[in-house]
């Protein structure tokens, strides 16, 4: 498998607030204080992959994966900046 990065990851401020994971990577019950992305090109499967990061701590259940370079970066900024709905529903 060959992975290519392709945005390196990137943590802001939890605007959104996102409830943080406890080390087993279940929801607890306090607010994240970031959340982050990891944009890469998977050469086996010839997609872009957005990797989700909760303080520090990659998601995969949020992971979200494309054909197009351009849609992933703008998911990625998406999902660090805004409560656009899609990671509250993986997180149930």
């Amino acid at each position: 498998m060959t992975i290519k990065t392709i945005e390196r990851v990137t943590h802001l401020p939890n605007s959104s607030n996102i409830r943080g994971l406890d080390e087993d990577g279940f929801a607890r019950n306090r607010i994240a204080d970031t959340l982050g992305t990891r944009v890469v090109y998977d050469s086996d499967w010839q997609e872009f992959c957005v990797y989700f990061y909760i303080d520090g701590v990659r998601y995969p259940e949020a992971d979200y994966f494309t054909d197009d370079k351009e849609d992933a970066l703008a998911s990625a900024k998406s999902m660090r900046k805004e409560d656009n709905g899609y990671i509250e529903e993986k997180m149930r």
